[in-house]
């Protein structure tokens, strides 16, 4: 197991590279929701269109749940609350707070998550689930994006199909937990986004990981 700073012993290269994916993520992520939601979807060599009505797609669907919106005014101290009780809930767990502007950044190591080559959740893994549904219910006014990463192990088609799958097993998960359905988008993104290098002994499981941006409802 590692420690909860684990994100401190990569390359700074590698913690921006990971940061910045949140952001350019975000974006595609809503995409993706609006058109979920619509029952539509892109073709596989399209870029994802984001306008305003994605945004507002989203946000709609959220609000037709019971999920109402925040006040700019109330998303610092939003996040501040959930960041403080995830890092107190994960403490020794191996998995990883971080905060990123508007929104949060919760990175759950390979070694905690999934065996090489399996979407199956570990046992072990269970309890930080429960842990971050707890926290998820008490503050349900966010979207939330599970992103799947695999080590690169195999074809870049498996890495993805991996991907995917195992994003879908964290998010079916939470949502047996009582995390509301409507708030999830899951996205795969194979081993297109490593944050060690393979070569070490704890490269891939490391980049065999679960990544959950949680952005607040405005």
């Amino acid at each position: 197991m590692i420690d909860n700073d684990w994100f401190s012993k990569f390359p700074v290269s590698a913690v921006s590279g990971a940061r910045s994916l949140i952001r350019s993520s975000l974006l595609a992520l809503t995409a993706c929701a609006a058109l979920a939601a619509c029952g539509g979807s892109e073709p596989d060599d399209a870029e994802p269109q984001i306008t305003e009505d994605h945004v507002d797609d989203r946000r709609d669907a959220l609000e037709k749940a019971g999920i109402p919106p925040l006040a700019d005014s109330a998303v610092d101290g939003f996040l501040d609350a959930q960041e403080g009780e995830l890092k107190g809930a994960l403490t020794g767990t191996g998995s990883a707070v971080l905060r990123e502007e508007r929104s949060l950044l919760v990175v759950f190591p390979g070694q905690e998550t999934f065996a090489s080559g399996s979407s199956a959740i570990l046992p072990r893994f269970y309890d930080d689930l429960d842990q971050v549904a707890a926290v998820l219910n008490k503050y349900p006014q966010s979207y939330l994006d599970i992103m799947g990463h695999n080590d690169g192990a195999g074809t870049a088609a498996a890495n993805q199909a991996l991907s995917d799958a195992r994003a879908a097993a964290v998010s079916n998960y939470l949502r047996s937990r009582g995390v509301a359905p409507v708030r999830i988008v899951t996205y795969g993104l194979g081993a297109t986004t490593p944050i060690a290098g393979n070569a070490l002994e704890s490269g891939p499981a490391r980049n065999r990981r679960i990544e959950v941006v949680i952005t607040p409802v405005t």
